[in-house]
């Protein structure tokens, strides 16, 4: 659910169409330095904000609020974001934060032909820290729950959450390498990406109550 993002679609996709004019080698070499820099960006996001929580001494009713508040202001505006679809999977509606920060940091001019593996790398890394945590409302929920956990427990459930995070922008790649239409992939996911965020927010509001019921077992 956190991962879902159309506007991320349409840069990767993009960045794998340019990639594939230097043929299919290059579409490899192009993903994994996306995806490996994207997944280590995201993980070391993740211990920061995992840091800065650590940090904070407030109650845990205070940060189970925070976080219902969040959950429902993220689910009004799910709610009220237009449902329609773009047809053109290269596309990065302007009206999305996202794309906006694609256009104001130039990230959709970075060319895997001219700029290389290690140009591609240092994009995903930036991504991790600014397109990426724009829909990173379930790895914040994430970094709530496991609060009290020291990082040696914390580490390998932040990878296996990293994992499943990466994993479309794997299933676009291998759809790209394979040759088949990646505007059924995009559009798939396009098409469901309401529902998912809106999925998710409900998903933090239950979880926020639920933590706010048992807040006083969790008080330092």
């Amino acid at each position: 659910m956190d991962s879902v993002d159309p506007c991320i679609f349409a840069l990767y996709i993009s960045l794998l169409l340019s990639a594939s004019l230097g043929g299919l080698e290059n579409v490899r070499k192009t993903a994994t330095a996306f995806i490996s820099s994207v997944y280590v960006g995201y993980l070391l996001f993740g211990a920061l904000l995992k840091t800065v929580l650590n940090l904070a001494s407030a109650p845990w009713w205070v940060f189970s609020v925070a976080l219902l508040v969040y959950a429902i202001a993220m689910l009004i505006y799910s709610l009220l974001e237009s449902g329609e679809e773009v047809l053109n999977p290269t596309l990065c509606r302007e009206d999305r934060v996202v794309c906006k920060l694609v256009k104001r940091f130039k990230l959709d001019a970075i060319d895997p032909n001219k700029h290389g593996a290690t140009g591609v790398a240092l994009l995903g890394l930036v991504a991790s820290f600014t397109l990426f945590p724009c829909s990173a409302q379930l790895y914040v929920l994430f970094n709530i729950v496991t609060k009290n956990l020291g990082f040696a427990t914390w580490i390998p459930l932040a990878c296996l959450y990293t994992a499943f995070f990466v994993l479309p922008l794997i299933l676009i790649s291998l759809a790209v390498v394979k040759l088949m239409k990646v505007s059924i992939v995009y559009s798939y996911a396009l098409s469901k990406q309401r529902i998912v965020k809106i999925a998710a927010s409900v998903m933090m509001i239950a979880i926020a109550v639920y933590l706010l019921l048992t807040a006083p077992s969790h008080v330092h």
